[in-house]
């Protein structure tokens, strides 16, 4: 049995909370799961995320990053998205992304030039389009 860290990104996590893999740390010792306060938290500028790991993975980790790896500002305002507060915050903003993305969904497969949408999970849709012959 080898010593090899697995990596899942949750990126989109908060679009499918469902799907988290979280859940599967105490069985599997060397699973690393990756997140981000990038999309739902709508915080992409702060270039700031976190890792949810067993602890002897994280005591590696801590021998190789640096040892101030977050500003005090930045630290702070990740602190302030992850409180309750934020959190509910970031819910809202969730629900209402999802709400808009159902409606795009929905008209974009009334329109003739769309020939296909593609099921999604995240913030964003795709789409094929009809290229037009005029």
């Amino acid at each position: 049995r080898g010593k090899a860290i697995v990596v899942a990104d949750e990126a989109y996590i908060e679009f499918c909370p469902q799907a988290t893999l979280a859940g599967w740390l105490s069985d599997y010792p060397h699973l690393v799961v990756l997140r981000t306060l990038s999309k739902a938290f709508a915080l992409a500028g702060l270039r700031c995320g976190f890792t949810l790991a067993n602890a002897e993975v994280i005591n590696v980790l801590l021998k190789v990053i640096a040892p101030s790896p977050l500003s005090a500002p930045v630290a702070d305002i990740a602190a302030q998205a992850l409180s309750p507060e934020g959190i509910a915050a970031m819910r809202q903003r969730v629900a209402q992304i999802l709400d808009e993305r159902r409606y795009l969904v929905e008209q974009l497969r009334g329109i003739a030039c769309v020939e296909q949408v593609f099921d999604s999970e995240t913030n964003y849709v795709l789409a094929r389009i009809t290229a037009s012959s005029a």
